[in-house]
């Protein structure tokens, strides 16, 4: 987890509209950042539009821009499975086609189609199902639609195949690494006795990091399109009790900055 990532978590975590500067130095100081080097991270934070700073007299206040909101809400979703029962068969797409000469473009257009649990049909065709429940249709169109990038929304005249939808979305490897998060959960409930309250606070970032970052990978699909031993839905189950221990067991630590 980098610095940046870790500031990014902490804020998306503790949900405050706003940071004072002191709250963010609270929250990263059992993280070993010292002030200047945090001054500096903030800084990059903001020239990347990650995060918008205001000034106030001598204080300073951060709070997210609204892409890296859309961001933290597009995170949250991995931590519960949608209701499929109702689904219309609907589909979200994004065509893509973007010049030789912007491949760095494209990489990140692919890195953004990814992070939302689109899968490549073609080089410059991604799609992936369409729930009413996760509100994507805003958060979509302000990610992707610009010159390059058009959403559409569709119903294929050719069902997915359940085979077609383990291959475009690698659902063997991903339980794999669902069976490596759950080894790491029960590893650390093996080893939270007398953990001071910093302990808890960086063994929750730390450990919702590594989880996290797993459970990303999970394409929320429609159960007709998971495989029977399917672990997704008791990797998050067991992640979110860690972490609830976790918060509680750092409380008296990070509760300071609701003060």
């Amino acid at each position: 987890m980098t610095d940046i990532e870790l500031i990014f978590g902490l804020m998306a975590t503790f949900g405050k509209h706003e940071y004072l500067f002191s709250d963010i130095r609270h929250l990263t100081a059992p993280f070993n950042i010292s002030e200047t080097n945090l001054r500096t991270i903030l800084s990059r934070m903001a020239q990347r539009r990650i995060i918008q700073i205001r000034s106030s007299g001598k204080r300073s206040f951060y709070r997210f821009t609204n892409k890296s909101a859309y961001i933290s809400s597009n995170v949250s979703q991995s931590l519960k499975q949608p209701d499929w029962s109702n689904w219309n068969q609907r589909w979200w797409g994004v065509l893509f086609s973007v010049p030789e000469s912007r491949k760095d473009e494209r990489y990140r257009i692919r890195k953004l189609l990814t992070q939302y649990r689109f899968a490549g049909f073609t080089p410059g065709f991604w799609a992936r199902p369409q729930n009413a429940e996760e509100h994507l249709e805003i958060s979509l169109r302000k990610v992707f639609e610009h010159e390059y990038c058009r959403i559409i929304n569709f119903k294929p005249h050719k069902k997915i195949s359940p085979q077609e939808a383990r291959q475009l979305w690698k659902l063997t490897k991903t339980n794999s690494e669902f069976k490596k998060g759950l080894s790491v959960i029960q590893s650390i409930k093996s080893n939270l006795h007398s953990v001071s309250p910093e302990e808890a606070l960086v063994q929750k970032m730390l450990t919702g990091g590594v989880i996290v970052a797993i459970l990303f990978k999970d394409p929320l699909l429609p159960d007709i399109f998971l495989p029977e031993n399917w672990l997704g839905n008791l990797l998050r189950k067991e992640f979110l009790e860690l972490d609830e221990t976790l918060t509680q067991l750092s409380r008296s630590y990070w509760s300071i900055i609701y003060q």
